[in-house]
């Protein structure tokens, strides 16, 4: 990453649309459960999936790890920035935080057309 941690991408998942445009909001949020391990929280990433995927706006979304300090990631890619900034104060983020440490979950929210971001994939 950016701050040259090293996270591993365990999933990914994107919805096609009829939209000619390419996403422009890059919502990036870390957050460390607290009450699971990250193996266990990959398992339970899958339960909340569906609902998110459902947002307006929605596009794709890596989900990520670190392993040495079981911080989670995510990187969703929003049809807009107005989009991105809506899911930030949706009850998918109440409910992260609330299964987080406390002060652990912080995001960004990037417009692409202003700063380009890009993940570095190892193999």
């Amino acid at each position: 990453m950016e701050d040259k941690r090293e996270f591993t991408i365990f999933r990914h998942v994107s919805i096609s649309t009829k939209q000619d445009k390419e996403p422009i909001g890059l919502f990036i949020v870390r957050f460390k459960p607290a009450s699971m391990t990250y193996e266990q929280n990959i398992k339970f990433s899958r339960i909340p999936m569906m609902v998110f995927m459902g947002f307006k706006g929605f596009r794709s979304k890596f989900w990520c790890v670190d392993k040495v300090t079981g911080l989670c990631q995510g990187f969703y890619k929003w049809q807009t920035v107005k989009d991105a900034k809506n899911y930030s104060k949706s009850i998918a983020m109440k409910f992260m935080t609330r299964r987080s440490y406390p002060d652990s979950v912080e995001y960004e929210i990037i417009d692409l057309r202003k700063k380009k971001y890009h993940m570095i994939v190892k193999k």
